[in-house]
């Protein structure tokens, strides 16, 4: 049967409807059908960060201390409890480099290196506080707040010799360092609160069934069979995980392996990140809570993975890009998000898939192309081609306009009949008037609108709602309304936001240009519905 036309209207009557479409506060969905997702979420959410009730601008990013000249492939933070201050720095191009004020000239290397692909700890003892550093190519170092050194670490065990320089990632566990061989499956340990001298072998090779190499090593404080307890947990390249108890490995009275069993494939050297007294795992099958593993079979923990709801997104990621290197998480606590980098292309393109840790919800970041990723003084750094920037302050990506695309899910409104869609009024909670680029998409097309840039020219110190009309012409079945913001600032204006000082910029005539909000995430756009003309026509 062919399609009904829409019925003639010859008096003029009032036909057209109007429905109310939250804002998609469930995130990125990249796993449902697109017929049958939920209202609430979203087939495309890039840079727009999921809250309740509303969905907001990520903040923008700037070019903190830059100059370098090569890429920076990891930031080295250190914690000193004492002081209560971190210290940044950053590893490009065989050396360290401190990382002190925004827009500083990139320094001379504070200490010499060969691969810049480093692992890190902190730890504490009588003798101070160090950041401890391993490679798998040059000799451990420490860093312990005023000096770099080498650190000696020897150590063998029948015919075996360690090699420190091997040494290739680190972990502390119960006031004791354990380092990883590289190649191999041989962890080394040493004496309690010591950060050198002889270290002694934990041969995990008979352990692993699967053979392989260790990838990382980590403490886990989790309550594993009937017992709560701090964990030691050994991951190899094959998806393999050894739990054991215990503090000293060299007694058996007081270690014991108790577990084995296996993930997926662990993405890259820095594949762990600890959340609260879990360990995340990024791997093959998404990313894995080990309270969540530990009781599932393998081919089960996807349907309990954190990225379960862009399990089709993140897989494919990973194995489109598993071999690159770049694959990183951190927590940023004050914003309360997790960011997972992808590395689209090595050294030169990545994404991050950020979570909102109170909701669960989703989203996308484009355009930040972090290689490494730290957070120090509660602020968010990432190693980029030319040094290091900043995340989370202003309203572009060092001064480059920044996009936000939203394309809620698909919906049939009330009935799967035909219909003509007219115009879409979004409605924003915002300190400056927004020009967004509308659109109703029918029929599970996700073309985005051509938008145009909102340039910041002058900016309110309070939010207020602001809502227009625009035209967005659609003839389909469903219907999902795509919105997109381009912002961009006026030339010769202010563009960062002064976040954490209080500062209140102008443009010499009066105008409030930029003014500190106080929010932890530095976005002054909200997205909270959006209404949607529309008139039905017929069934097929």
């Amino acid at each position: 049967m062919m399609r009904q036309a829409l019925r003639q209207n010859k008096n003029r009557v009032q036909t057209g409807q109007v429905a109310t479409i939250p804002a998609p506060v469930g995130g990125w969905n990249a796993i449902s059908p697109l017929a049958k997702m939920a209202p609430g979420d979203a087939v495309i959410l890039d840079n727009w960060i999921p809250k309740p009730g509303y969905v907001e601008i990520r903040g923008g990013s700037r070019d903190y201390m830059t100059g370098a000249g090569h890429a920076v492939e990891s930031l080295l933070v250190w914690r000193g409890a004492s002081t209560g201050i971190d210290e940044l720095y950053a590893a490009a191009f065989h050396g360290i480099y401190k990382i002190t004020n925004f827009g500083d000239a990139w320094p001379s290397a504070a200490f010499a290196i060969t691969n810049d692909r480093i692992q890190t700890v902190n730890f504490s003892n009588d003798a101070g506080e160090f950041l401890v550093c391993v490679n798998g190519t040059d000799t451990p170092f420490r860093y312990e707040g005023t000096t770099w050194a080498n650190l000696t670490i020897t150590g063998s065990s029948g015919p075996i010799t360690l090699t420190s320089s091997d040494l290739i990632s680190v972990a502390t566990h119960k006031s004791r360092l354990y380092f990883v061989e590289k190649e191999s499956l041989r962890i080394w340990f040493l004496d309690t609160n010591s950060i050198s001298g002889a270290a002694q072998l934990l041969d995990c090779g008979p352990i692993f069934k699967l053979g392989g190499t260790l990838n990382a090593i980590a403490a886990w404080s989790t309550t594993y069979g009937i017992n709560q307890d701090d964990y030691f947990v050994a991951f190899t390249d094959q998806g393999e995980v050894a739990v054991f108890q215990g503090d000293n490995p060299a007694d058996a009275n007081y270690w014991a392996q108790v577990g084995l069993f296996q993930i997926g494939l662990p993405l890259g050297s820095r594949s762990l990140v600890k959340f609260g007294g879990d360990l995340l795992a990024l791997t093959t099958n998404g990313v894995i809570s080990l309270n969540q593993a530990v009781n599932l079979d393998r081919s089960k923990q996807n349907t309990v993975a954190v990225t379960q709801k862009i399990q089709n997104a993140f897989q494919m990621a990973s194995q489109s890009y598993f071999d690159n290197f770049g694959w990183d998480a951190i927590l940023y606590e004050p914003g309360s998000l997790a960011i997972y980098n992808i590395p689209v292309t090595e050294l030169a393109t990545s994404y991050q898939y950020v979570q909102n840790l109170q909701t669960g919800a989703w989203c996308r970041f484009t355009n930040l192309n972090g290689f490494c990723w730290a957070t120090a003084n509660q602020l968010v750094f990432f190693g980029g081609s030319d040094g290091v920037y900043q995340w989370n302050v202003g309203v572009t990506d060092s001064g480059n306009d920044l996009t936000c695309s939203a394309l809620g899910a698909f919906n049939y409104f009330g009935a799967p009949v035909q219909k003509s869609f007219t115009m879409v009024r979004p409605t924003f909670n915002a300190t400056a008037d927004v020009i967004p680029a509308v659109a109703v998409n029918v029929d599970f097309n996700v073309t985005a609108p051509t938008s145009i840039p909102t340039v910041i020219s002058t900016r309110d110190p309070d939010l207020s709602i602001r809502s227009t009309f625009g035209s967005a012409i659609g003839l389909g079945f469903a219907g999902a309304v795509y919105v997109q913001v381009t912002l961009s600032v006026e030339p010769g204006l202010q563009s960062e936001l002064g976040i954490g000082n209080g500062d209140v910029l102008g443009d010499g005539a009066g105008n409030i240009i930029v003014t500190d909000s106080g929010e932890p995430v530095g976005a002054d756009i909200q997205y909270i519905s959006a209404d949607v003309v529309y008139e039905k026509g017929g069934v097929l």
